[in-house]
């Protein structure tokens, strides 16, 4: 059975904010990176893996697919620059790091680096996969300090957990 605990409220709420209308046409350059991150956010609210990943390439294979299939937008896949190599890159506008089973304090603090890295250059997001509420809970204290922008971070389930 597959659970989906997604913890974007505030953050993409932060993310996607109204802007002031008299300062609209000075942000007009967010709109794309507006949309791109509003239909990925839908899309991995409905996602469901049904099965089970040997490991994180695995799952970010499928994860890649599922994307293209239900987004129109451009899919890329552990693309090496200079701010490091996001698991996936979605129209060159949001990057997505994948964790399976994380659970090493190390491999969390990693994880919190690769994605304060990646949120120079790109949106960001952090997909779960098979992960404890509680390490889940610690990361997104960690990634969602105040700042200049607010790291949201799926919960996903495989088949067999």
């Amino acid at each position: 059975a597959f659970v989906i605990g997604v913890t974007v409220g505030a953050a993409v709420s932060h993310f996607l904010q109204e802007d002031n209308p008299a300062q609209q046409t000075s942000f007009d350059w967010l709109q794309p990176s507006r949309k791109v991150i509003e239909e990925i956010t839908q899309v991995l609210n409905h996602c469901e893996p049904n099965q089970t990943f040997s490991n994180e390439n695995a799952f970010g294979d499928w994860l890649s697919n599922y994307l293209r299939e239900y987004s129109d937008y451009g899919i890329q896949t552990r693309l090496s620059t200079e701010f490091g190599t996001p698991d996936i890159l979605v129209a060159n506008t949001l990057a997505i790091e994948l964790k399976k089973e994380l659970t090493e304090k190390s491999d969390q603090d990693r994880c919190v680096g690769q994605c304060i890295g990646y949120a120079q250059r790109w949106h960001t997001m952090l997909v779960l996969l098979d992960t404890s509420p509680r390490v889940k809970e610690r990361l997104d204290t960690l990634l969602n300090r105040p700042g200049p922008e607010e790291i949201p971070i799926f919960e996903l389930s495989s088949g067999d957990h």
